[in-house]
């Protein structure tokens, strides 16, 4: 069932989430990596992958506009499909041939990991591909100060200036989760809407509506900010992310299934 999925969301609108990241990510590449490798030879000791990939980079736009545009970049591969096959009769010829259960499950199961899979391949590309100009250097909290990775912009700093290589890891696999989660959201929520643009935005909007609360609120509660390894809102709270990751799941599991009762199966 696994394998049908994966053929299903092959389509144009994944190749548009995924040529949009990697877009993103490339240009960081030209404008900021290999922009600063040119400068080795008087500062060499300031630029390594670990200090110049789009997750950490001070000094490019990019880094603002991928996470800005994550919930969007995760939810244009799969976010429409149960809608198209509902109105042009798909869903019931596939349903014919399988339980309810397996599918819907197996559906489920696809949608996150499309929206986690499309947020960290251009994450790990930007990340990888800044080897290929910047040299391997490891990480000091004296030398790299610069950056201002602290206890308050960072979750675990130790662990950066350490092993930084599974700090850089860890917050794409973070991203690359709530990609997952934003995935299914929109997945969910397309069962109730037949705007397929509605569907798409809704977690951009709920990002939006989160970045404007931050105005009044002094730690990072915006995807977009707590989401890079470095955060422009400082005294980011794990619990926080925990409670916010579990709200939108737990969420999308109930509209999932009630929509799956509900607004497909008669």
């Amino acid at each position: 069932m696994f394998t049908y999925w994966f053929t299903r969301i092959n389509n144009k609108h994944l190749y548009l989430s995924l040529l949009i990241g990697f877009s993103i990510c490339f240009l960081q590449l030209v404008f900021s990596v290999i922009s600063a490798s040119h400068s080795l030879h008087t500062a060499d000791s300031f630029f390594s992958p670990y200090t110049k990939w789009i997750g950490i980079d001070l000094v490019s736009s990019f880094k603002t506009m991928y996470y800005f545009l994550l919930p969007i970049i995760a939810t244009i591969g799969v976010g429409n499909i149960i809608q198209q096959d509902k109105n042009n009769g798909f869903l019931y010829i596939s349903l014919s041939k399988t339980t309810k259960q397996k599918y819907f499950t197996t559906f489920f199961l696809t949608s996150f990991l499309t929206g986690f899979i499309v947020i960290t391949l251009p994450l790990l590309f930007d990340f990888l591909a800044a080897f290929l100009f910047l040299p391997n250097v490891p990480v000091d909290p004296i030398i790299n100060s610069n950056i201002g990775l602290t206890e308050t912009s960072t979750f675990f700093p130790d662990l950066y200036f350490n092993h930084p290589f599974i700090h850089v890891l860890f917050y794409i696999v973070l991203s690359g989760f709530f990609g997952g989660i934003f995935s299914l959201l929109s997945v969910s929520c397309s069962f109730y809407y037949n705007n397929q643009f509605s569907v798409l935005i809704i977690g951009f909007i709920i990002q939006i509506v989160l970045t404007i609360m931050n105005l009044f609120i002094s730690f990072p509660i915006s995807p977009m900010f707590f989401l890079p390894e470095i955060q422009t809102i400082q005294n980011g709270s794990l619990l926080y992310i925990t409670i916010l990751a579990i709200s939108l799941l737990s969420i999308s599991t109930i509209l999932f299934y009630q929509g799956v009762k509900k607004r497909v199966i008669f």
